[in-house]
């Protein structure tokens, strides 16, 4: 049975995770140190090309990763990632206690090829070094970034809207221009991070960017192709002007296009 994706998901999860990676730490022999982070994003998108609306999408998605430090004498990292799905949501945690054990046998390989490295090599095995890290000071802290127009408030038709709007302007801007395309995406991203040391960071952020790529052309000359993204850690605002260059998308896309146009016209350097 598949249950819903959503950024409410960490919420459900964070305090067992926490749980089984300080009782997997004590369990499994050797076992160092473990980290485990789980990203999840709830996300809506448009692209448009040449004034012409061509997709628009919504999506939620999760993952996970799974450190692991693990050995005797020489301690070794190990790693194990995945892309989850609705389906695996409602069974996260056996699937993060599947990955703590994954990672701790790929751990334990490692390490146990790093000693018989050590015992091969004799004096040059001064150049392995056991895997250990820096002592830090431990957090547990929930961070959670302003954010003044959510993604979620935006209709997926006006986000299409605006992508198709800027897209038959960069298009209409002068008879030089031949192609362009237009991508606006704005999303939520919440990730937990939990570790053996004691570490539990839940922090929610938001992300939006818009993309534009032009094509121009001087009768009698080759293409001139220009690209840029504008983006932020913010919401929609980022496209309403809250941006580093000040602007709105809307004259983001223009000024780029703008200097396309200008550099496809200039008259080449002599050698």
């Amino acid at each position: 049975m598949s249950e819903h994706i959503s950024l409410a998901v960490i919420d459900r999860i964070k305090d067992r995770v926490h749980a089984l990676v300080t009782e997997s730490r004590t369990r499994l022999k050797g076992c160092q140190y473990i980290d485990v982070r789980i990203e999840v994003s709830e996300s809506k998108g448009a692209y448009a090309q040449n004034g012409t609306a061509k997709e628009s999408q919504e999506d939620a998605e999760i993952s996970m990763g799974v450190r692991v430090h693990a050995g005797e004498s020489m301690l070794a990292p190990g790693h194990y990632g995945r892309v989850l799905g609705s389906t695996d949501v409602q069974n996260l945690e056996g699937i993060v206690s599947e990955g703590i054990e994954h990672a701790y046998r790929r751990a334990w390989a490692n390490a146990a090829r790093k000693m018989d490295a050590e015992r091969a090599l004799g004096p040059l095995s001064n150049a392995l070094a056991s895997t250990t890290l820096a002592p830090i000071q431990i957090y547990q802290d929930t961070v959670m970034s302003p954010v003044r127009i959510h993604p979620a408030t935006r209709a997926l038709s006006d986000i299409l809207g605006e992508a198709l709007s800027i897209s038959q302007a960069v298009k209409s801007y002068d008879a030089r221009v031949l192609y362009n395309s237009v991508g606006i995406g704005s999303m939520m991203v919440r990730e937990l991070f939990a570790s053996s040391e004691g570490a539990l960071i839940d922090q929610l952020y938001p992300l939006t960017q818009g993309f534009v790529y032009v094509v121009a052309r001087e009768p009698g000359s080759a293409p001139e192709a220009h690209y840029d993204w504008v983006g932020d850690l913010k919401g929609w605002e980022v496209l309403e002007g809250e941006n580093v260059h000040g602007k709105t998308f809307r004259q983001f896309a223009q000024d780029l296009t703008h200097d396309t146009v200008e550099l496809a016209g200039a008259e080449m350097l002599d050698p």
